[in-house]
């Protein structure tokens, strides 16, 4: 009996944060994907309107002005017990979140060690701020780092590169287009459907290796077109993590019917003398319902560090040594030694 599986943790739960957070989790639940539950928290009740059928959590911070994400935090100490309520009964949660904003960043590290705590598999599908949104670094470097060490997976979404062929779109646009892309890309590489698909377990295999996940997608409507679209999406992962360090990848490419199988070998190969030294283990998977232009989605895994690592400040100086800031401590001394000194 003691290897059976604790009662009602079967479910798989997707959690959204924040503004962006909500957003694309109100895509991916449009989409017909291997999540039982959705939730949504946020500060903001607005966010709370993206789905009628998935639970809601309003952290209310009140009217402060400006917040950060530590008071955020703060703040949701007061709602531990709908949170937990929220994350039991599951085997398996997605927490999406825009790292930068105060809600965002300061709720997802929460969470994620409260999943950890449960004993439940946690990936953090995170996206990262705008090159020229400075003000955000420094609080999206700092939960990166905190997301991390209490997540079992980390998948970095750069805002820059999901967008960079759309840059003259109006404003108004510009950023739906942003959610709808991470949630078309991400609801193809989880769905059971497609010619060739991934599915739920092997993302979860490729993913979960302690180091960070990129996602990035590549569009091509040339002769080569298959091929052309795996070389952008590889390229954009150049500008983010060292690619040598890449273990293992997930490559799906979606197009008409006209994709022809050497299409899908060559890509792959030319994956695999991109990225990994030439050992990079890769799930394929392709689906024809797409249009004439082929898209390449490239989930690479395996990467120690980031750019985005230098956001933090400290991280850099301290070059992974922390500071001792915990207020407990060990004393080895009996306490009837101890002399008070005034």
């Amino acid at each position: 009996m003691q290897y059976l599986p604790p009662p009602n943790t079967d479910k798989v739960l997707a959690v959204g944060f924040g503004t962006a957070g909500c957003r694309v989790l109100s895509h991916l639940e449009k989409t017909n994907i291997s999540i039982d539950n959705y939730a949504y928290m946020s500060c903001e009740k607005q966010d709370l309107k993206c789905s009628s059928a998935g639970k809601s959590l309003f952290i209310d911070i009140g009217f402060r002005g400006k917040s950060t994400p530590s008071h955020i935090r703060g703040v949701a100490q007061k709602y531990m017990r709908e949170i937990r309520r929220i994350l039991s009964g599951s085997r398996l949660v997605f927490l999406v979140a825009g790292l930068g904003g105060s809600t965002g960043s300061g709720l997802i590290p929460l969470v994620a060690e409260v999943a950890k705590e449960e004993g439940v598999l946690t990936i953090s599908i995170i996206t990262m701020p705008f090159g020229f949104e400075k003000s955000k670094h420094f609080y999206a470097g700092v939960s990166l780092k905190n997301v991390r060490k209490n997540s079992d997976a980390v998948i970095i979404i750069d805002n820059d590169i999901i967008s960079s062929d759309k840059e003259q779109m109006p404003i108004s646009r510009f950023y739906s287009l942003v959610n709808e892309r991470i949630s078309f890309a991400l609801s193809r590489i989880v769905e059971s459907s497609g010619e060739l698909s991934v599915g739920l377990n092997s993302m979860v295999d490729t993913i979960t290796n302690n180091g960070y996940t990129i996602l990035s997608i590549g569009t091509s409507s040339s002769i080569n077109k298959a091929e052309e679209a795996t070389v952008k999406a590889v390229e954009s992962v150049y500008s983010i993590v060292e690619p040598e360090e890449a273990s293992s990848a997930i490559l799906y490419l979606v197009g008409d019917k006209s994709i022809a199988a050497n299409e899908l070998n060559t890509s792959t190969s030319r994956l695999n003398t991109m990225l990994g030294k030439g050992a990079l283990e890769v799930h394929q998977g392709f689906s024809t319902s797409g249009g004439e232009t082929m898209t390449a989605i490239l989930l690479a895994s395996g990467f120690k560090t980031t750019k985005f690592d230098d956001y933090d400040p400290l991280e850099k100086i301290l070059h992974n040594r922390q500071i001792d800031s915990d207020m407990e401590c060990g004393i080895d001394d009996a306490l009837s030694n101890l002399v008070q000194i005034e």
